[in-house]
């Protein structure tokens, strides 16, 4: 559990060393990933073969450009470490994986109320007090680069607020909302696809994760949202009560004007001024062109970064695709999509949470090395593929915080919950005797 909260958690924090930055969220992964390593059991032979193929791949590029970053390419490398861990028999990783998800979903919930506290403290007439993190860790603790919040001084809806609510545990406002929307795909997968009423504490912790994203002012947990909830469209009509509930507050926050923030921002549009735009649109339009100059390898890792610096377009971010073709070439991405359709198909974890991820993974900038994501992703694969082959965790009575908190996510009928088989095969072994 303490890795999964860790890996959101300690993304503002860890060592720099001289230009670099290595947060502490990378450093607790590092270790959660060799402890798995060292405590036996059998690798995937097609997932060690497919990082090995990362590796050569990323490894030749960056051979074959003298401006590649060793560093990129060593986070690279551990990023995606995941792969190697998915074995034949998965057994050994359920508890991995369900711990994993229970610390990741406590550290969102525990920004998801800062956030709504860092704006309550601009409401109060406190500003200066918004971040803790920048205020009184050092700064040599601080991990370089954007490492804040945003002003709202080109904001035409800001609600009063002078910054933009990063919940002191986020890099930016943008995960704030980015990481709230996979929290409600979370509920509303339970509530959709579970075996169980909808709880109070349900709706108290999605009107948290809706109130943090619209403080935060950032549309990144949209795309999150559009894609995880395309599953649950069919099951509308089997909750009708909750349905016309969230419709009825939905369209009150409207037209009280709540929502005018985040509607301001989801049409603000591509152009070159707009966040929208330097992270969706302007990252193919300036980047792609480089990635001619040698399509098959690319230019080497880190080199999306360099070229940012060169173009000198304020805002303007390295999106997932665009980073792969610019820095590893058709080569790089080949192994990429190759190797995540790989991970999806063999583990099947459900569909919500993995077009959430997958939104999560591809759609905002600077993706590609963002080691919390894809450990995310990754782990609720193999959690799912370890229930999937018949192991079911006993879910113990209910405490915030415990394992059995995840109730939420942790809903699907195995082979081995199913009535219908447990009574077959106890018949089968009735008649067996």
């Amino acid at each position: 559990m303490a890795a999964g909260f860790l890996a959101i958690a300690g993304q503002r924090i860890g060592v720099n060393l001289g230009d670099t930055s290595i947060p502490l969220s990378t450093i607790v992964l590092a270790g959660f990933y060799l402890r798995l390593l060292v405590s036996g059991g059998g690798l995937s032979l097609v997932g060690t073969g497919l990082w090995l193929a990362l590796g050569a791949t990323c490894g030749l590029s960056a051979l074959a450009n003298p401006a590649a970053h060793v560093t990129s390419l060593m986070l690279m490398l551990l990023t995606y470490v995941p792969w190697l861990l998915l074995p034949a028999r998965e057994q050994r990783l359920v508890g991995v994986g369900r711990a994993f998800l229970v610390g990741t979903i406590t550290a969102i919930k525990c920004g998801a109320v800062l956030a709504i506290l860092q704006a309550a403290v601009q409401w109060a007439g406190s500003p200066s007090l918004w971040d803790p993190v920048g205020r009184f860790v050092p700064l040599s603790m601080q991990v370089h680069g954007f490492n804040s919040v945003y002003s709202l001084e080109y904001v035409d809806v800001t609600y009063g607020l002078h910054y933009k609510p990063n919940g002191i545990l986020f890099l930016e406002p943008s995960f704030v909302s980015l990481y709230c929307g996979f929290g409600i795909v979370c509920l509303v997968h339970g509530l959709f696809f579970g075996r169980r009423s909808p709880r109070y504490r349900d709706a108290v912790w999605a009107l948290t994760f809706a109130v943090a994203i619209t403080v935060s002012m950032s549309t990144s947990g949209l795309p999150v949202l559009a894609f995880g909830l395309i599953p649950a469209l069919r099951r509308l009509p089997m909750r009708p009560a909750t349905t016309l509930a969230t419709a009825c507050l939905a369209l009150g926050a409207w037209r009280m004007g709540a929502l005018d923030g985040l509607i301001a921002k989801a049409t603000e549009g591509f152009g070159p001024t707009s966040s929208t735009g330097l992270r969706l649109a302007l990252p193919y339009h300036l980047l792609l062109p480089f990635a001619d100059r040698n399509p098959l390898i690319g230019l080497g890792p880190g080199v999306a970064s360099d070229l940012l610096d060169q173009l000198a377009v304020t805002g303007l971010q390295a999106s997932t695709f665009a980073k792969a073709m610019v820095e590893y070439g058709l080569a790089g991405v080949s192994v990429f999509v190759v190797a995540t359709a790989y991970a999806i198909y063999r583990s099947r974890p459900p569909a919500m949470l993995t077009l959430a991820l997958l939104a999560a993974w591809l759609v905002p900038a600077e993706a590609l090395l963002n080691a919390p994501i894809v450990a995310l992703l990754f782990f609720v694969a193999t959690h799912w593929r370890a229930e999937g082959d018949g192991v079911v965790l006993a879910h113990p009575g209910p405490a915030v915080g415990s394992s059995s908190d995840l109730r939420d996510v942790d809903v699907r009928p195995t082979r081995a919950t199913s009535p219908v088989r447990a009574s077959l095969r106890g018949a089968g072994a009735s008649d067996a005797a």
